[in-house]
């Protein structure tokens, strides 16, 4: 899952004693606490695997972002969706959440924001089909994430780099994008599930 991280950092430490989050008001005041309660309420929702109460959660929270105006705030809420609707194979619609996510993180000078956003693209470009502008997305991830020397979207960037570049056939391009990566994940003792398949770095060797 290349949007991994993008949640609250709390939900991935939260046992399943807080799954009452997920039966949340309605009519929460709109203030950054409830924008931040309703947004780990969707966290945890899509850690579950309850695609619909995620999106209504995210939803909830931004309402609140946008009514607050904090376009962070709002960046991280639409690129969220967008992975929800990424995943529930609604194409379109993620590609209009992750694309404006990643409009405010430029505008926010966010390159962090705006690696994981082109990260994102990247995977709906892939899952649509669309290997060349997968490869786009890459790049850009990749290139973003290095001016800020963020290792770990490096790497998966270059994962998904290679992803791309298999699609297209450029077999020993994805060969050297998928050894970057996987020394990318090494290095920092990461544990992504990532497993390249063997073919291609058999090629690559």
């Amino acid at each position: 899952n290349p949007g991994a991280g993008l949640g609250m950092p709390l939900a991935a430490n939260l046992n399943s004693g807080a799954g009452n989050l997920l039966q949340l008001p309605l009519n929460l005041a709109p203030t950054p606490a409830s924008a931040d309660v309703y947004h780990l309420g969707g966290t945890l929702a899509n850690q579950r695997g309850d695609a619909a109460a995620a999106r209504e959660s995210y939803l909830r929270s931004l309402e609140i972002r946008e009514q607050l105006g904090d376009q962070a705030g709002i960046a991280k809420l639409v690129t969220n969706l967008g992975i929800v609707a990424t995943g529930g194979g609604d194409l379109d619609q993620a590609r209009a959440y992750l694309e404006r996510g990643a409009s405010i993180y430029s505008d926010l000078g966010d390159r962090r924001g705006s690696s994981i956003a082109a990260t994102n693209l990247a995977w709906a470009s892939m899952i649509g089909g669309e290997p060349d502008a997968a490869r786009r997305y890459s790049e850009q991830a990749v290139a973003l994430a290095r001016e800020i020397g963020d290792r770990f979207n490096i790497a998966i960037g270059q994962n998904n780099l290679g992803n791309a570049l298999r699609l297209l056939g450029e077999w020993r391009a994805a060969g050297d994008q998928y050894a970057a990566a996987v020394e990318g994940y090494r290095e920092l003792d990461a544990r992504w599930g990532f497993a390249p398949d063997p073919k291609v770095l058999q090629r690559h060797g």
